[in-house]
């Protein structure tokens, strides 16, 4: 599967998800890819601390742009995820905060391992999962 910015993965997750009741079927695919892209900003290439916390910055700016009912400012290669999550989250009054989270997750990665950081103790630890 090749998601957006060009990083070729295998996935099983489509195939896991119709595990799901139908109805959700379209949104946990949404939300997956949206998932995946910010995976990707965060670990994939050769991009620096700096341009991976920017990606990410710019990906935060669109979901809570798309969340606000505002244009979306990002790269024209993901727009079918941006028309994806709109649908998603209209069908199911998503909310935004879970996305906002995982990107909060994604940017302490980038910022700890470029300072070589690991968790203190297990409250750090939860946090982090949150």
């Amino acid at each position: 599967m090749v998601w957006a910015h060009g990083v070729d993965h295998y996935e099983n997750f489509p195939v896991a998800s119709w595990l799901c009741p139908p109805a959700w079927r379209d949104a946990v695919r949404a939300l997956y890819a949206f998932a995946r892209t910010a995976d990707d900003l965060a670990d994939e290439g050769n991009a620096s601390a700096a341009q991976r916390l920017a990606a990410l910055q710019a990906l935060r700016a669109a979901v809570t742009a798309l969340w606000q009912d505002r244009p979306v400012q990002a790269d024209a290669a993901w727009q079918p995820l941006w028309v994806a999550l709109d649908r998603a989250r209209r069908r199911h009054a998503l909310p935004l905060q879970p996305l906002l989270d995982l990107l909060d997750a994604f940017e302490q990665d980038v910022r700890w391992q470029a300072a070589a950081r690991r968790w203190r103790d297990e409250a750090e630890l939860l946090d982090y999962c949150r």
